[in-house]
C-alpha cells in the first residue's frame, strides 16, 4: 500500500463532487456483478455501463450510504495507488456516472 497524499482541497473540485456529498444509484439503474466487475443497466434509457474492480466498489460503497470523502478514504486503504490518483480517479468516474443519469444526489 502506498502513503495516501494530501487530499485535493474540496474548493479545487465542482460543487457537486465536495467531499461531504452523498450519491445513490438512481432509480431504474440496476446494478450487477460479474465476477470483479459490474454491469449497470439504465432501463429508462435502454443502455448499459461497464465498472471495473474500483469502479464496482465505489458504487457499491455509494449504495451503502458513504459520502465522497468516505468513499475515497476507503478506496486509498484497499488499493495500491497514489492517493491523489485514486480522488482523481474517483471524481472522474462519480462526474460520468453522474452525466449519464445512472447515480444521483442522495436526499
Amino acid at each position: 500500500m502506498s502513503e495516501p497524499g494530501p487530499p485535493l482541497p474540496d474548493q479545487a473540485l465542482p460543487a457537486r463532487l465536495a467531499g461531504g456529498a452523498r450519491f445513490v444509484p438512481r432509480a431504474g439503474v440496476h446494478a450487477e456483478q460479474v465476477g470483479p466487475e459490474m454491469v449497470l443497466l439504465a432501463i429508462e434509457q435502454d443502455s448499459y455501463f461497464s465498472l471495473n474492480t474500483v469502479g464496482a466498489r465505489i458504487f457499491a460503497l455509494l449504495g451503502a450510504g458513504a459520502d465522497v470523502r468516505t468513499v475515497i478514504a476507503t478506496l486509498v486503504q484497499e488499493f495500491d495507488a497514489p492517493a491523489a490518483q485514486i480522488e482523481a480517479d474517483a471524481h472522474s468516474l462519480l462526474a460520468e456516472l453522474l452525466d449519464q443519469d445512472l447515480i444521483e444526489a442522495a436526499p
